[in-house]
C-alpha cells in the first residue's frame, strides 16, 4: 500500500504558515490533519486537529500530553471574506467539544482560506483563550510527530 503525501505551506501576514497534509491510501480514503502549538506556562501546548471526512460534521483534537482524543461537532461555518480573482473565500468554522457528562465544553475556531489557516483558537468554557500556530516540521505519515 502506497501513501501519497501533499503538504501545502505559505506565510500569510505575520502569522506562521499552516500546512495541510493529505494521506491518500489505495482505498481512496483521505485523512487530513494539522499540527498546532500554543505557548503554555511551563511548556507549549501541542495538538493534532483531525478534519472531518467529506460531508461530515465531526472532527477531533488530540493533545500531545492529553488523555485521548476529544470529539468535536461543527456548529457553524461562514464566509468572512470572499477571495479575489478566483481564490477561495476566507471561511470561519467553529467546533464545540462533545462532552459525555453533559457539561459545556470548549470551542475551537479556525479561519482558513483553502489550505491556508490564518488563525486557530481554543476558548475554554471559563472564557480563557489559547491562540495556536501551525507547526510545519511536525508532519508525519500518520499524524503529528512532536520533537
Amino acid at each position: 500500500m502506497t501513501n501519497l503525501r501533499i503538504s501545502i505551506s505559505r506565510k500569510p501576514l505575520a502569522l506562521k504558515a499552516a500546512f495541510a497534509l493529505f494521506v491518500i491510501s489505495a482505498s481512496a480514503e483521505a485523512q487530513r490533519f494539522l499540527c498546532f502549538e500554543a505557548p503554555g506556562k511551563k511548556a507549549s501546548i501541542q495538538l493534532q486537529f483531525d478534519f472531518p471526512a467529506e460531508r461530515q460534521e465531526l472532527a477531533s483534537v488530540t493533545y500531545r500530553k492529553g488523555n485521548g482524543t476529544i470529539q468535536l461537532r461543527k456548529v457553524s461555518e461562514k464566509e468572512v471574506d470572499d477571495g479575489p480573482d478566483g481564490r477561495p473565500s476566507l471561511i470561519r468554522t467553529v467546533w464545540e467539544e462533545i462532552v459525555p457528562t453533559g457539561k459545556k465544553g470548549g470551542r475551537y475556531e479556525m479561519d482558513a482560506q483553502g489550505a491556508v489557516v490564518y488563525s486557530f483558537q481554543y476558548k475554554r468554557p471559563d472564557g480563557k483563550k489559547f491562540d495556536f500556530t501551525a507547526v510545519d516540521d511536525a508532519e508525519g505519515a500518520e499524524g503529528c510527530e512532536w520533537k
